[in-house]
């Protein structure tokens, strides 16, 4: 059992990395409109300038998605 724990703190050690690796410098961001949202949770207003984003089958969604890349 002492085995078992030795090499599980070896394995979560090692697996911990300082460096971290993005591969954010390749993608360049479209401007993006903004289209004022307001809701209300729990009596708490929110606002969400890019819910229109979050439809993904529309066709001004993909077109945004499609310049990412």
């Amino acid at each position: 059992m002492r085995n078992i724990i030795v090499y599980a703190f070896f394995f979560v050690l090692f697996g911990c990395s300082t460096e971290t690796v993005t591969d954010t410098d390749s993608i360049t961001y479209p401007d993006t409109k903004t289209v004022p949202f307001i809701e209300t949770l729990h009596g708490t207003e929110i606002s969400d300038p890019y819910r229109w984003l979050e439809d993904f089958t529309s066709d001004e969604a993909n077109a945004w998605v499609r310049k990412t890349k």
